[in-house]
């Protein structure tokens, strides 16, 4: 079965060094208190170059098309949710775009700072996801998985309505594995 489209949760548990403060940093600022932990998207580009091998669509160092099996290892912690109700074509064509778009550029670091301040602003009670990444710039990989999810508010206006609570560099991991949950009917769990 192909993984072109899919949405990947992925709670990074191993890492050495800087790694491993920056998956703890993202799980620690980005984590709602009653939920999984969630420290990176990524989206399933297929069998993109012909050689049998699934490939995903990943903001890394920067913005990079990687084998999925380079995350299906004992340091990750991976959930699949294939869309639904979305013609194959325009899976494709959209997957197509993002890749072509977004691959080799860099890796927005500093829009994750931004993200201690959401979290300190939560603890007063204030929503400041439609406010604006201080560092728009340059994407990271839930910015990339609200981008991936847009394709689907074409096709769900309630959908749609949820998803755009969110400004797309104001969109963490959490946001888009608790998103992914709340519509079972559009994100089937692989």
């Amino acid at each position: 079965m192909s993984n072109l489209g899919s949405t990947y949760t992925v709670n990074a548990v191993g890492g050495k060094g800087f790694n491993k403060f920056f998956r703890n940093s993202i799980r620690f600022f980005t984590k709602d208190h009653d939920d999984e932990p969630c420290t990176h998207i990524m989206s399933g580009l297929g069998d993109l170059f012909g050689d049998g091998t699934e490939y995903v669509l990943s903001a890394e160092n920067f913005i990079a098309i990687l084998p999925l099996s380079r995350f299906q290892t004992d340091e990750y912690e991976i959930q699949e949710y294939k869309m639904r109700e979305v013609p194959d074509e325009e899976v494709k064509s959209h997957m197509s775009y993002l890749s072509e778009t977004y691959a080799n550029k860099s890796y927005a670091f500093f829009q994750n700072l931004w993200f201690i301040y959401r979290w300190f602003m939560e603890l007063f009670n204030k929503d400041v996801r439609k406010e604006g990444n201080w560092f728009p710039n340059s994407e990271n990989c839930s910015e990339m998985g609200y981008y991936h999810l847009e394709l689907m508010k074409r096709f769900n206006k309630r959908f749609r309505f949820h998803l755009e609570e969110w400004n797309p560099n104001c969109f963490s991991p959490a946001d888009c594995a608790n998103l992914l949950k709340k519509y079972p009917t559009l994100f089937q769990k692989v």
